[in-house]
């Protein structure tokens, strides 16, 4: 513990700047997409076809994020700063990124069948996004501050030690999601009377599901760019090739920088087009647009519309509930657990992972497999999301710096 009783004020104040700084940055970049949503308007034109991001779009460039920027941006992250070293040092990472998982999953798995049910449409996206975290975009912005100030300034390679252990627990993260999750949110369900949108029920559908899985492990571009990266990363000539200074094949490394650098911006976009879609959506339950229904997975009743209740269950559960739970267990058991001369950066890397919203891939996912409702109405839960995290970032940082006991 820190036995000076310090909080490390500047590095909390950096921490909720940079944090806020990253929120109104998505306020804006939502504002942008939402207008692309609605403008230009074309009357008597159903909304999914309404402004430059039509739903079409939507989709296509959601595929285009999961299966080229995305994937090189994994690639390059891993190969570029994975090293031996490095992996010996953090080998447990990825154990405990499937831990994280497996606590939320729980967690919405038993709130969805007894505290609050859900409309069939968001069965899936509802556990889902209680079940993955955003593992890797938030905690980079966070690790950021944190390793401009005090007490992790000290070492001038701070964020580059951040980052890596970020990319090294991702491993774990991109296995499970691009997998079991990829799978569980893009299955389609058997038009079979009274089932809901649920887990597989009967041996059959277990089956399936299993078949599902394994396939997408050995075609999913996601897994396949992390086997990549650290390939690179582990073969220190190839890695030098790729990433270092006069490399023969440096050209490689900057074409997957360049396409790496495009992943998290479009997928920005593609949430705050979502978000747009949902607020006409909302205008269309009012009677403000005339028609909105459509082929694309748009709806013309008020009922489809989620509960304010509904999305608040969400944003409490992902956010206090298992972000708790996953704080509270690295804190009493997995820290105590590691060696004592264990990095404090790799500590506070399990630590900041609890401290974040619902992954923005399960939104992206749900855009590219036609889940456009149920897209829309995770991307209202996640706004609430950003809205409790500032807040919650100064509680949880304050106990992380105490927890981690740094002088």
């Amino acid at each position: 513990m820190d036995t000076d009783g310090g909080h490390h004020p500047v590095a909390l104040a950096a921490v909720l700047w940079s944090a806020g700084q990253t929120v109104l940055a998505i306020v804006l970049l939502n504002v942008v997409g939402v207008g692309l949503a609605w403008y230009p308007s074309i009357p008597g034109e159903p909304a999914g076809s309404q402004g430059m991001f039509t739903q079409v779009t939507i989709k296509q460039l959601s595929r285009l994020s999961v299966n080229v920027f995305l994937p090189a941006l994994v690639a390059s992250s891993l190969g570029r700063r994975l090293s031996i070293t490095m992996l010996a040092a953090a080998w447990f990472m990825p154990l405990v990124a499937m831990l994280h998982i497996a606590i939320g999953f729980v967690v919405a798995f038993l709130v969805r069948d007894t505290v609050v049910k859900p409309p069939p449409h968001l069965h899936r996206a509802f556990l889902c996004a209680i079940t993955f975290q955003n593992s890797s975009a938030l905690p980079l912005v966070i690790a950021k501050a944190l390793a401009s100030q005090p007490p992790f300034s000290s070492d001038p390679d701070a964020f580059g030690k951040f980052a890596s252990n970020i990319f090294v627990y991702n491993v774990g993260w991109q296995l499970i999601f691009w997998t079991i999750g990829w799978s569980y949110l893009t299955q389609q369900d058997a038009p079979t009377a009274g089932r809901s949108e649920s887990t597989p029920s009967d041996s059959k559908d277990a089956q399936s599901f299993a078949v599902t899985v394994i396939r997408q492990a050995c075609r999913s571009p996601m897994i396949i760019a992390s086997g990549i990266g650290i390939a690179i990363g582990l073969i220190t000539p190839l890695r030098d090739a790729l990433f270092g200074d006069g490399g023969g094949f440096q050209f490689v490394g900057t074409a997957l920088d360049t396409l790496g650098q495009a992943a998290v911006p479009v997928v920005t976009l593609v949430i705050a087009a979502t978000l747009g879609k949902a607020a006409l959506r909302s205008r269309a339950a009012v009677g403000d647009v005339a028609m909105l229904g459509d082929s694309s997975g748009g709806t013309t009743d008020a009922a489809a519309l989620p509960s304010f209740t509904l999305l608040l269950t969400i944003c409490v559960m992902r956010m206090v509930v298992v972000g708790g739970v996953q704080f509270a267990l690295m804190a009493w058991f997995v820290l105590p657990a590691m060696d004592s001369t264990a990095d404090p950066v790799q500590k506070m890397v399990l630590l900041i992972e609890c401290m974040v919203p619902s992954a923005n891939m399960v939104i992206v996912t749900c855009q590219q497999s036609g889940r456009q409702r149920a897209a829309e109405d995770i991307t209202s839960a996640l706004a609430l999301e950003y809205v409790l995290m500032l807040p919650l970032l100064l509680v949880w940082i304050t106990l992380a710096i105490n927890i981690i006991g740094l002088p």
